[in-house]
């Protein structure tokens, strides 16, 4: 019988995939053939509500810890998707969020997506600046009401094509328009909003190949 590691790199990396990042960075520990494959794999998630065990303030700090170490180590000339899901609002940390997309957008992220669940009015997070003229980035995703879309005077996302906005925060009343004019390929846009601050009346805007519906979302 051929064990595991008798198998190309190709397939160990196919492997490592279906794995959370978490565990898949563990596998490092293993022998000097596992040490640096999780660095190139395609898709990382780092998901706090399945990754974090045990008291949630010092195992936060930890688990931000280990993404301040790791993310930067990834050497895939390009990340194909990158998922950053944070759910414990008292306890995210929004500078450090917003550091760790900015390091997807410098290795040309393809596909981003974040959540953002916070409680707290005061913990805003406000995007990287370099998000906005991304070359790469051709799916973004965004969820929660924290999560401020300011965007810049100068943007361009010239391969941008879907787009998912659910219950985020935009600086004022030009952004969205200001977004959406720079996007010049976009097929498949959603965008979810609170109407009157009333959390259980929600619009939804779907664009699906230019052809926009607007209904309630129940």
């Amino acid at each position: 019988m051929v064990g595991i590691s008798a198998l190309s790199d190709d397939l160990l990396l196919k492997i490592l995939y279906f794995l959370p990042t978490k565990v898949a960075v563990s596998t490092s520990l293993l022998s000097k053939q596992w040490e640096f494959l999780w660095m190139w794999l395609p898709k990382l998630e780092y998901d706090e509500y399945y990754d974090i065990t045990g008291p949630l303030s010092s195992s936060w700090l930890r688990y931000a810890e280990f993404i301040d170490k790791n993310l930067p180590l990834h050497r895939a000339p390009v990340i194909e998707i990158l998922i950053l899901s944070f759910s414990y609002g008292s306890l995210s940390r929004p500078d450090r969020i917003k550091i760790w997309a900015g390091i997807a957008v410098s290795r040309f992220v393809r596909e981003l997506s974040i959540v953002y669940l916070c409680g707290k009015p005061s913990d805003v997070l406000s995007l990287p600046r370099s998000l906005y003229t991304s070359n790469s980035l051709m799916t973004l995703k965004l969820e929660g009401n924290n999560i401020l879309v300011n965007v810049p005077r100068i943007v361009c996302l010239p391969s941008l094509k879907t787009l998912e906005l659910h219950r985020v925060a935009f600086l004022d009343e030009d952004s969205l328009r200001l977004l959406l004019s720079h996007c010049p390929v976009l097929e498949d846009l959603c965008i979810v909003f609170v109407r009157d601050r009333d959390q259980d009346n929600l619009i939804a805007i779907v664009v699906t190949s230019r052809l926009c519906s607007v209904y309630p979302c129940i």
